[in-house]
């Protein structure tokens, strides 16, 4: 007996189709892998001090940075407090590093900080960023039926705006604004009827720790 249409399996993807769709995520997911600007000489006052904090968290269950300023190099973003010197940064993306500084340890006893500049950046910005540009597929999806345009207008904030400036660099602005943009997408998208029951929730453990991440979230 021949099955009816209607249970009939769906038609499995050829490969020409999941390269059709694959080529757009896999290109901007390469552009934000590859590119990395990494200038020793500038001492980078932005990013050192959140890597000196995450050093000093695993290395002496510590939070000043006076050790790791002498070793590796001073840098201007600091606060001192009872003779010692602090990040002056807000902690988030520190904390979210000390992971991936705990496994360079295990890896190399002493990693470079040419390696460190790559990692950091890699977990704390980079992938935080490529994840938020799924995000805003999705809501893009709900909202332009056109693939072509909905393409361009992603390609247009992944690529023509800082978010690849700062997404390939340990600098917090793309952290907290991608926290409080996921929150914002989640609150949007619950509103229309699209996601789940639980997706106030979500939202707001997405958006709330953009204040850990940089301070001025608050405002």
């Amino acid at each position: 007996m021949t099955p009816s249409a209607s249970h009939e399996l769906p038609a499995r993807p050829t490969r020409g189709s999941l390269l059709s769709r694959a080529w757009f995520p896999a290109a901007l997911a390469f552009l934000y892998l590859y590119n990395f600007p990494y200038f020793a000489g500038i001492n980078s006052a932005n990013e050192l001090p959140r890597i000196y904090l995450s050093m000093a968290i695993v290395d002496r269950h510590a939070f000043n940075i006076d050790p790791e300023l002498a070793r590796l190099g001073d840098t201007p973003d600091t606060s001192s407090f009872k003779g010692k010197r602090y990040s002056n940064k807000a902690p988030g993306m520190s904390l979210l590093t000390v992971p991936v500084y705990a496994v360079q340890k295990l890896v190399s006893s002493e990693p470079s900080l040419r390696s460190m500049f790559f990692w950091f950046r890699i977990f704390g910005s980079t992938i935080p960023s490529l994840l938020f540009l799924i995000l805003l597929a999705r809501l893009l999806g709900d909202l332009v039926p056109d693939l072509t345009l909905r393409r361009t207008l992603l390609a247009g904030y992944a690529l023509g705006t800082m978010s690849f400036t700062y997404g390939t660099l340990l600098i917090a602005h793309q952290l907290s604004s991608l926290l409080c943009a996921t929150g914002f997408i989640l609150i949007f998208r619950y509103a229309r009827g699209g996601g789940s029951p639980r997706s106030p929730l979500w939202a707001g453990l997405a958006a709330a720790p953009g204040v850990l991440v940089d301070y001025q979230v608050a405002f």
